[in-house]
């Protein structure tokens, strides 16, 4: 707060017919000049004054002013007069004004009447530790287990519990189907669990979910299978809708339980509706409906659906239908509620041979949106993200844009992300993942080596407890006959 004392001025005496006037002041600045009535035929005197702003202190030498304090004095006309600036804890000195300037001491010879101010300003808070509390990737030893004689090897993941799940498909003469290990992560076989169609795995707090297509070997054609499993890996009760799983998109929900939306029926014979469903999800063991279904304000096809950390959802569609070619749109979902109508999510849109949307948490709520495209392996950019409920999506900082090719997971305990790349054919036979700061702050990586040279990488993905899940390239499995049935690592 400035502080602006008044001026101490002299009172001016004419003695002995003397004239009295103002005289031009060395120090630049002018005022009457007085003359000490206490000593006559004395030096005349002067008053300094001293006029602050923000927190700090000016003193003079010789003394007499201490401001503070005391923000003006009088001193005998030609005194040579030094102000010194003190600024107070927090504070920074910026400049002189008045009858001084600049940041050095303020000296002046006193030849007439002469104001000076200091202005302090707050120095700025200290840049806060976006890593604080976050920890790099750990360096430890990485422990293998190997799923024997399979024909696909599937993205693995596992919960906050330490409980991993592999899936596998085998197509054999005599055998086929798909199955899914689960192993804590010391390595310790727990049980496997048979399906007839590959699983998608989706991560959950306690135990794991699928969703998944008809077999193609049996079954009905239009099949779409919710499976679950404990902790433990023992199964819990499945469901079924009815559909084409082309034209359905799922999510986990980071708290539990499985967003689906798209276009199914709830019986195999029944008619297909445009729609958005949340299931339950482990340790649940029945299977049921959290809320759906609900009608999705678009009419175009979905392309994508994500949940983020309160448990909104947003299902990403073709905005060509609303918004005119090159759109995608999207809806908010919240506790089983519509709470936007469709919206632009992204304009000027143009797809790969084979695109589609993935919507991921962000730490402090809401998602990122990422196009994916398969082509020779992933590729993924982020695109927008969207606060959670909100119609109007926002460009991606340029630290998320700049990372392709990477998913972006949850990590620490839900306050940073760690960077997961996809496969990529012939690369450096090693992939690192870098763990961020929810502003994008780097706060380390960590390259895990699996070869020397180049070689053929696979999706690298990251259970809920941290644990990251590294396969290895197809070339470097085990073949075990004439068919190609090779081990999965």
């Amino acid at each position: 707060m400035a502080r602006r004392p008044a001026v101490l001025r002299l009172a001016v005496a004419c003695l002995l017919g003397v004239a009295c006037g103002s005289s031009p002041s060395p120090s630049g600045g002018s005022g009457s000049r007085g003359v000490d009535a206490g000593t006559p035929g004395g030096p005349a005197r002067f008053a300094v004054a001293v006029a602050t702003t923000g927190a700090g202190r000016v003193t003079s030498t010789p003394a007499g002013i201490d401001c503070g304090t005391s923000c003006s004095a009088p001193f005998d006309a030609g005194t040579h007069l030094s102000l010194i600036a003190a600024p107070s804890a927090g504070w920074r000195f910026v400049a002189w004004g008045g009858a001084c300037s600049g940041t050095a001491a303020c000296d002046l010879t006193v030849a007439s009447d002469v104001t000076v101010s200091a202005t302090f300003s707050q120095n700025p808070s200290p840049p806060s530790n976006a890593c604080a509390n976050i920890e790099p990737p750990a360096d430890v030893a990485m422990r293998q287990y190997v799923v024997s004689q399979r024909d696909a090897c599937l993205p693995a993941t596992g919960d906050r519990g330490g409980t991993l799940a592999f899936p596998t498909v085998f197509a054999q003469a005599s055998a086929h189907g798909a199955t899914v290990d689960f192993v804590s992560t010391s390595g310790t076989f727990l049980r496997q669990s048979d399906l007839t169609a590959p699983p998608n795995l989706l991560q959950q707090p306690d135990g794991v979910a699928a969703v998944s297509g008809p077999s193609p070997f049996s079954g009905p054609p239009n099949v779409i299978s919710f499976s679950s499993w404990d902790h433990g890996g023992n199964p819990l009760a499945h469901g079924s809708r009815f559909g084409d799983l082309h034209r359905v998109a799922s999510a986990a929900n980071p708290e539990g339980g499985v967003l689906v939306a798209g276009d199914y029926s709830t019986t195999f014979s029944g008619p297909t509706q445009h729609v958005a469903e949340m299931f339950v999800g482990p340790p649940a063991a029945v299977f049921n409906v959290m809320w759906g279904p609900q009608p999705l304000a678009s009419a175009g096809t979905v392309f994508g659906a994500g949940v983020d950390l309160l448990g909104k959802a947003l299902v990403v569609t073709d905005g060509a239908p609303k918004f005119g070619s090159g759109a995608i749109s999207a809806q908010w979902f919240v506790d089983g509620k519509p709470v936007t109508g469709e919206f632009l999510l992204v304009s000027g849109f143009t797809p790969g041979a084979s695109t589609w949307f993935e919507a991921s948490p962000l730490v402090d709520g809401g998602l990122l949106v990422r196009r994916i495209d398969s082509d020779h392996g992933l590729h993924s950019q982020v695109l927008v993200v969207v606060a959670a409920g909100s119609t109007s999506p926002n460009p991606a900082p340029d630290w998320m844009a700049s990372r392709r090719d990477v998913q972006f997971h949850l990590a620490r305990g839900n306050r940073a992300y760690a960077t997961l790349p996809y496969g990529a054919p012939n690369v450096a036979c090693s992939q690192r993942v870098e763990v961020l700061a929810a502003d994008g702050t780097s706060c380390g990586s960590l390259d895990y080596a699996i070869a020397a040279g180049n070689c053929d990488t696979g999706d690298l993905t990251m259970a809920a407890d941290g644990t990251v899940i590294q396969p290895l390239p197809l070339s470097m499995e085990t073949t075990l006959d004439v068919h190609g049935s090779h081990t999965c690592t």
